[in-house]
């Protein structure tokens, strides 16, 4: 399940800081058809940029929830097509990223940190885009400095052909 990678990788990512963890799971996510070691470093890459990003400490607020895409949705303006989705925020109380530097952050070898052992390589956003888009879905960001960041990711629940039959 979904639910339980998203654990998972939440309690791995924050195990070793100062950091608070929030997660809302909805208990009735649609099923989603996913790779669980990819899907883990997703968000596992986001924790560890959300926690990077607080070195005071703070709270890393994850959500998960259903999300229907329509078409003619002018708040997001996903590119998606219409249907189901599981959205997974992952929100931090960072620094924020400049609007500068906002549009690159998904470029390969892009980074902030410094580079170097242990720093950083400007390849964990690039991968978790790959990883999402090669899912069918997507992931977006907003951020503002001093504020803190929020990412949002995107998959599509699986087809209802592909969901276990119901028990009598």
């Amino acid at each position: 399940l979904i639910s339980d990678i998203i654990k998972k990788s939440v309690d791995f990512a924050s195990i070793t800081s100062n950091i608070t963890c929030t997660l809302n799971i909805d208990s009735d996510l649609w099923p989603v058809e996913f790779d669980e070691g990819q899907i883990s470093q997703v968000i596992f890459n986001i924790m560890n940029n959300a926690v990077y990003a607080m070195p005071e400490g703070g709270t890393i607020e994850v959500v998960a929830e259903n999300f229907i895409n329509r078409e003619k949705r002018s708040k997001e303006n996903l590119p998606l097509q219409e249907g189901k989705y599981i959205k997974i925020s992952i929100k931090d109380q960072g620094a924020g990223i400049s609007e500068e530097n906002l549009f690159k952050i998904f470029d390969p070898y892009f980074s902030t940190k410094q580079k170097g052992s242990q720093k950083g390589t400007g390849l964990g956003l690039a991968i978790c885009y790959s990883i999402i888009t090669k899912h069918n879905g997507c992931i977006t960001v907003d951020s503002e400095v001093g504020v803190g960041t929020t990412f949002n990711i995107y998959l599509p629940a699986a087809p209802l052909s592909m969901r276990a039959a119901p028990t009598a």
